[in-house]
């Protein structure tokens, strides 16, 4: 019976990382991008501020989804103030 090796073999570096790895390390950087953004968006939305404050909650709280409908909807109240003072100017 051969003993086990106490170091690990040459191609097995601990301090690289694995493709996993860097997979995961760019979806935590794009959610949290994505979260910043939309977090803006909702504090700079023309929505009452408890609406604003649900958006950043949500946007906070739920992973992935929540950034991005929080982003949808603060698009939505901005286009909406948009249209309403285009159409106000044109009436």
């Amino acid at each position: 019976m051969t003993p086990l090796p106490l170091t690990l073999p040459l191609a097995i570096n601990p301090l690289v990382p694995t493709g996993g790895e860097v997979v995961l390390a760019a979806l935590a950087l794009v959610h949290l991008v994505l979260m910043i953004w939309a977090v803006v968006a909702a504090l700079n939305a023309t929505l009452s501020p408890r609406h604003r404050l649900l958006l950043v909650l949500l946007a906070v709280l739920v992973p992935m989804a929540g950034p991005l409908a929080a982003l949808v909807v603060a698009r939505r109240s901005r286009r909406r103030l948009q249209l309403a003072t285009a159409h106000a100017t044109f009436s």
